[in-house]
């Protein structure tokens, strides 16, 4: 229904009804506010989320960091023991399992930075080098872990 319709006047009367109370400029002024309510409820609503995002990273860096020591710090009692003999390793699989697991940890801790700095608008170039390197003692060759 149209507005003379509804308020049963003439459409002239509108029409001038609009231009005296500068209808068009009153419309535009309150669809840029609508806007700006909108814009920052929406603003608001991403840095929130993006907040949460960054907590939940934080608090797996942290348990990803705790068990990658762990893991570090068997590895490297394991690799002294097989170093002084008390250890001896009877299938190259076993070795591989040990630094395969330790490059899904070092990956994954790595993955969880990024996203973190992706969040917060670096810019991060894709990651294709996973290279992780199991260092061994000096003194220790390979033929004596096998």
């Amino acid at each position: 229904m149209s507005v003379s319709g509804r308020f049963s006047v003439a459409s002239r009367t509108v029409e001038r009804w609009a231009k005296a109370l500068n209808w068009k400029e009153r419309v535009i002024q309150r669809d840029l506010e609508v806007n700006k309510r909108v814009e920052k409820k929406t603003t608001n609503a991403i840095v929130n989320t993006k907040a949460d995002y960054r907590a939940e990273i934080a608090k797996n860096l942290d348990s990803l960091k705790t068990i990658r020591q762990q893991a570090e710090k068997l590895i490297a009692d394991a690799t002294a023991k097989i170093a002084s003999g008390e250890i001896k390793i009877n299938d190259v699989n076993e070795l591989d399992r040990v630094t395969s697991t330790l490059k899904k940890l070092h990956d994954l801790d790595k993955d969880y930075v990024l996203l973190d700095l992706k969040l917060v608008g670096e810019d991060v170039p894709d990651r294709t080098d996973r290279n992780i390197t199991l260092t061994l003692p000096k003194d220790l060759d390979i033929d004596d872990i096998i």
